[in-house]
């Protein structure tokens, strides 16, 4: 089994402290550190160098994504986002999470994300249910559906709803149901910010 090493990173602490008991509880996990903001999440990082993080999207000074950036791609860790908002999972795409959960978290779907993230590390951090093409100017995704492979331009999506152990891709006149939580894509590395 491939360990991961884990920094934490939200702005509550008690939240802080959950997450840490619910990593307690399973196999291959070394918590590395936490930090409170994505300012302190950058320093960790450079300095821990976690093969994960655990990432909060709303925090003060700097939100989680922002702060993930800033981070050079060579050096940036995988990232599971763990946060109380539904409406950033789109964003999650383009900055290649392994996977999107919803407070409060449930074991098993952590359980699911740890496995993902562990399969990702174990095959360079490039395999996804959700890949991007950069062969033409607008980024596409490949989603993996009960019916098959389909190929959907980023552009084209209106929102994205990550419900229990699926997410719902809403496009016009059309919702394709992924069976995963989680949500990436490597729209960062295809030039798209």
């Amino acid at each position: 089994m491939t360990s991961l090493r884990v920094l934490v990173v939200d702005d509550v602490e008690l939240a802080r402290q959950k997450v840490l008991r619910l990593l307690s509880v399973q196999e291959g996990i070394e918590v590395v550190g936490t930090a409170a903001n994505g300012v302190e999440m950058i320093d960790a990082v450079a300095c821990l160098r976690p093969t994960l993080l655990m990432l909060d999207i709303s925090m003060p000074e700097q939100d989680g994504i922002s702060a993930l950036l800033k981070i050079p791609s060579e050096s940036r860790p995988l990232v599971i986002f763990v946060t109380a908002h539904e409406e950033f999972a789109l964003t999650a795409f383009r900055v290649n999470a392994v996977d999107y959960l919803l407070k409060p978290i449930e074991p098993a779907l952590l359980t699911e994300a740890l496995a993902r993230a562990r399969r990702r590390l174990a095959e360079g951090m490039n395999q996804s249910p959700f890949k991007v093409s950069a062969a033409s100017p607008s980024v596409r995704i490949t989603v993996r559906t009960d019916t098959g492979l389909r190929v959907v331009l980023l552009d084209d999506i209106n929102w994205v709803e990550a419900v229990r152990n699926h997410v719902a891709i809403h496009l016009p006149g059309e919702t394709l149901i992924v069976r995963s939580t989680s949500v990436m894509a490597s729209a960062a590395d295809a030039g798209t910010p």
